[in-house]
């Protein structure tokens, strides 16, 4: 289960800021990447994008902030119907909602109600 706050139930609260610290080290302060990668927890599902390049993880952000509407390093649902309207719109071929809602459940891995950055990679 994670919270809003794009943390498990079961993370101790300090360990957001401690991804935030690294990744704004990491990454820059205040840049897209270090937000995005701020919400990605440190276990063992994700450490092969934690260990990416990071010209690599700069590539896939810019696709993933396609779709992150409200800039917070997640995507919602919303988000995520918005821009596969707009993707349907400007090539031509719309998306039914049955075929939105089951790309959603296949992305959103974890049940949380939003996409993070290693859900979507």
């Amino acid at each position: 289960v994670h919270l809003s706050s794009g943390r498990s139930q079961f993370e101790h609260p300090l360990e957001t800021e401690h991804r935030v610290a690294l990744s704004n080290a990491k990454f820059g302060e205040g840049s897209y990447l270090a937000l995005a990668m701020s919400q990605v927890p440190y276990d063992p599902s994700t450490d092969t994008l934690h260990r990416m390049p990071t010209l690599a993880l700069q590539r896939l952000v810019a696709q993933f902030a396609a779709y992150d509407r409200r800039t917070v390093g997640l995507v919602s649902f919303d988000d995520f119907v918005a821009t596969l309207r707009r993707l349907g719109r400007r090539d031509g071929k719309a998306f039914g909602t049955d075929a939105i809602v089951q790309m959603w459940q296949m992305a959103d891995l974890d049940r949380s109600d939003s996409v993070d950055f290693n859900e979507f990679v």
